[in-house]
């Protein structure tokens, strides 16, 4: 159970824990290495699967049937109410969610009803006395919330379980108050904690707006007769269960310990490999949920597909400007409505700091995330400006971003040499996204969050490579 409290921990870059409790089955199963025909070190294609896969699997869709149970009778309350009785529909959105929450986090259920009746004190209170400060001061709150959560409240390893969730409220809580119209009466109370505690978002996100949450329980959903819904949670969830085996037995199976003698590099690769797998089992889950309950359509996915990440673009990345998009659609979108955008006056490197410096504090006080954040938020500004230089200098389409098309740049015989440029710098960005990841890599001591000299450790056995190549690569943008 705790393993997969952990796993709530994921809805951006995070440290999430992998095995969903099936730790100790590996580490006790006794073998000899002799008798494994795939593996030196002990666990055969079978044994992987029978102690391993299965085991996990097992336990995983436990847990995930209660989430997409509750999402479903949900479903069913929205659709029999046709939006005549939406009072009823908020309430139940919000005890459902409780529910949900306390089968995860047990009586930590509680810190979610005290920050959403806090952030809605605040919100209603201040809504109708200095109205133009509302999002401001629902963001303090929230934020001295969670700080003293993390700090004073709650034991550390016990608020790391739920700080992802937290994350989640919080950000739909600051959302709600930005959004609001100074002209506006807030929303009701019930309104708001069956937004808040949604059962579809509450646990694994992802972030929907209230004019989201809105439009689904106002709407009637598709009818439960039909397939779409069915086929989208299913796949879905099919995906992620894939995922979190990747991240929690083949990986370790196919990459194993002693490829460190032929380079520390592999084994790095698979510790962040085997990271970000475990998102993109929280992304795809937190799609199922979503899906299962109801949200079918949301501001940050206007094609109306309800898409949380892309592992191919991250996978095979044209630069770590599409990795950060692309790693969690919601909450790009979030912080660059609500932060890039409002700091972007102040000037593009501003904006780019700020932005990342947001993320950082809303997934908690932790050296490692603050300092892969703040790494990442320099790398992509100086990827941007290189890639930008090249491209006005050589007439290539070569920006961090694709061309819109069609791209004057990528015509004739400039479009071969754009190739030609782009998979050296594609091969950067990877290299970049396997330094930062390895510090993520799982073990027990992060059950109540890294100390800051793991993640200098980590970097250090690597030589600081990637931190060398990127301060390098900023002084080529300021000598261009």
């Amino acid at each position: 159970m705790d393993g997969l409290m952990d796993y709530a921990d994921g809805v951006d870059v995070e440290d999430l824990e992998y095995g969903y409790g099936q730790e100790e089955d590996i580490d006790d199963y006794e073998y000899d290495a002799d008798d494994s025909p795939f593996n030196d070190e002990g666990f055969s294609f079978q044994e992987t699967v029978e102690h391993c896969v299965l085991p996990t699997t097992n336990d995983a869709i436990g847990h995930i049937g209660k989430l997409l149970f509750w999402c479903f009778v949900l479903r069913i309350i929205v659709t029999l109410s046709s939006g005549r009785t939406s009072g009823m529909v908020h309430l139940a959105s919000a005890l459902i969610g409780c529910l949900v929450l306390h089968h995860f986090f047990t009586d930590l259920l509680v810190t979610f009803v005290v920050h959403a009746a806090l952030s809605y004190v605040t919100l209603a209170a201040v809504t109708r006395l200095a109205p133009r400060y509302a999002g401001l001061l629902v963001t303090a709150v929230s934020l001295t919330f969670v700080l003293s959560c993390e700090l004073w409240l709650v034991e550390a390893a016990r608020w790391h379980s739920v700080r992802g969730a937290q994350m989640i409220l919080m950000m739909k809580a600051v959302s709600a108050g930005l959004d609001g119209s100074p002209a506006a009466p807030p929303p009701g109370p019930l309104q708001y904690a069956g937004y808040l505690l949604h059962p579809g978002t509450v646990v694994f996100g992802p972030w929907i707006a209230l004019a989201d949450y809105t439009a689904a329980v106002h709407t009637r959903p598709a009818q439960l007769a039909s397939m779409r819904w069915v086929v989208t949670s299913v796949g879905s969830l099919v995906l992620g269960l894939v995922f979190m085996t990747v991240s929690t037995c083949w990986l370790n199976w196919l990459l194993p310990d002693r490829l460190v003698l032929i380079s520390m590099w592999i084994v790095a690769y698979r510790e962040a490999l085997s990271f970000r797998s475990s998102h993109y089992f929280v992304s795809f889950v937190s799609q199922a949920a979503a899906n299962v309950s109801g949200i079918t359509s949301a501001v940050w996915s206007p094609s109306g597909e309800l898409l949380v990440s892309r592992p191919t673009a991250i996978e095979a990345p044209r630069s770590l400007v599409e990795v950060v998009v692309n790693w969690n659609l919601p909450m790009h979108y979030w912080l660059k409505t609500y932060v890039f955008r409002v700091a972007r006056p102040a000037g593009t490197a501003a904006a780019v700091l700020c932005t990342y410096g947001a993320s950082a504090v809303l997934h908690g006080l932790n050296f490692q995330l603050a300092a892969v954040l703040l790494s990442l938020g320099v790398y992509t500004y100086t990827e941007h400006r290189l890639r930008g230089q090249l491209g006005d200098a050589l007439g290539l389409c070569v920006l961090a971003r694709r061309c819109a098309q069609p791209c004057s740049r990528h015509a004739g015989a400039g479009r071969w040499a754009a190739r030609a440029l782009n998979l050296p710098l594609a091969l950067l960005a990877a290299f970049h996204l396997a330094y930062l990841g390895v510090v993520f890599d799982g073990s027990s001591a992060g059950a109540s969050g890294y100390h800051w000299r793991h993640t200098l450790d980590k970097w250090e056995a690597l030589g600081f490579a990637s931190h060398w190549v990127a301060a390098g690569s900023l002084v080529v943008t300021w000598l261009l």
